[in-house]
């Protein structure tokens, strides 16, 4: 699949063309083609000549899905600026001069581009993936920092909330920064970040090489933010257990490179409760584009549950804190892939992370969602009782009951 980075994030001017950068990278995440479209029309036929008939995914710093009702900011964007300290501009519908996720869908559609609001795993369809370079770039500078390691996650929170960027950029600066400045500061975050792997940052290094004045910065700044957002388009795709999609794909979301701490911090515990029995259409419907549904009943017998299986064509991706001797979902984690429902959810086949074979996890009799190692002996062998570490899973299958088959309505009387 093609990987793009674009920043867009420069409105349209009222008088001349928006400074924008696209950058194309390979598997290996080398940027292999650099354009400066310089309008939307502009950016969507670079797009088709880099990428021709194959599916794509495109990176980009505007907002991507916006919630129907006014609203002053999305969800998650709260969610960044009071866990992570990192400020956005609101995504909301205010009028301004910023182009949308709408506009960019709609130009690449009517060009015969039809893509899908975020980034799909399978890369059978191409997408757009809302990736913001100041939060991503915190993201990759924080995952290899020591700063508060020792503590635990509520006094590490103070530390992270409080790590801050260099201002490279010369309309998010306080003051009026020279070419010198934004050069020297880009300069040394590139040097920071030099060993990590699917990032390419050499063409901003070559840019630097010749800045002489604010047109020449601005463009190289624009080149990294490009290069940050195609990099970290790329790490979702190969890697999604070291990124954090944070938000839904309803209300707004952004993705952001991340560590154990990061996702404890900004992915919400799944609840715990017991939920009711899904009826068997809403469970079809829920699980039907993401998983193959079989019952391995014969027959429905009425007033009893059905059990139906649910076999994932995209897996979900989920790690838990081993504190007990059994699985507890609120010390799970979503990692990546679709999440899974979890009312009526009785079994689960899962493989652990470099772990060999399928092992079962069985529900227990606890009111909190919770499951049994199924057989304890086969999880032992591969992680110590209680060893408080964390492990990674995948989800091959999982097994649900619904509602009971001619089970009489509330409302519904006796008969006399």
């Amino acid at each position: 699949m093609n990987v793009f980075g674009a920043d867009l994030a420069q409105g349209i001017p009222e008088k001349g063309s928006p400074e924008w950068t696209l950058v194309s990278t390979d598997g290996s995440g080398t940027v292999t083609e650099i354009r400066r479209p310089s309008s939307l029309p502009g950016l969507v036929a670079e797009i088709a000549a880099l990428t021709g008939e194959d599916p794509f995914l495109l990176g980009v710093n505007i907002p991507v899905v916006i919630p129907a009702r006014p609203t002053r900011s999305r969800p998650f964007e709260g969610l960044l600026r009071k866990k992570f300290g990192a400020r956005l501009t609101a995504g909301n519908r205010a009028e301004d001069r910023r182009i949308t996720g709408e506009q960019l869908l709609g130009a690449l559609a009517s060009a015969g581009y039809a893509c899908l609001t975020y980034p799909d795993r399978n890369s059978h369809n191409s997408g757009l993936a809302e990736i913001h370079p100041g939060p991503a770039l915190k993201g990759l500078l924080w995952s290899g920092s020591r700063v508060g390691d020792g503590l635990g996650d509520t006094e590490r929170e103070k530390f992270c909330k409080s790590y801050k960027l260099p201002v490279y950029r010369r309309a998010g600066a306080r003051k009026r920064s020279g070419p010198e400045e934004i050069a020297s500061t880009l300069d040394l975050l590139i040097r920071s970040l030099s060993t990590t792997r699917g990032y390419d940052f050499k063409p901003v290094l070559d840019a630097l090489a010749t800045v002489e004045g604010d047109e020449d910065a601005d463009r190289a700044a624009s080149l990294f933010d490009a290069c940050v957002i195609a990099g970290t388009a790329r790490r979702h795709l190969d890697t999604p257990e070291s990124c954090v999609f944070v938000g839904e794909r309803e209300t707004g979301y952004t993705i952001l490179p991340s560590d154990d701490f990061l996702r404890r911090l900004l992915l919400p515990a799944p609840s715990g409760r017991r939920g009711k029995l899904f009826p068997q259409a809403t469970l079809e419907e829920s699980l039907g584009e993401m998983a193959e549904i079989r019952s391995p009943d014969l027959l429905a017998v009425r007033g009893r549950p059905r059990k139906l299986q649910a076999v994932f064509r995209e897996i979900p991706c989920y790690e838990f804190e081993n504190v007990d001797e059994m699985l507890w979902w609120k010390r799970c984690r979503h990692v990546g892939g679709p999440a899974l429902p979890t009312d009526g959810l009785m079994e689960l086949s899962v493989c652990l992370e470099n772990g060999p074979g399928s092992l079962e996890l069985v529900r227990s009799r606890h009111s909190a969602l919770s499951f049994r190692f199924q057989s304890p002996t086969a999880w032992r062998a591969l992680m110590g009782p209680r060893d408080n570490k964390i492990y990674r899973f995948k989800v091959l299958s999982a097994s649900y009951e619904t509602e009971p088959v001619g089970r009489p309505s509330k409302a519904q009387g006796k008969s006399p």
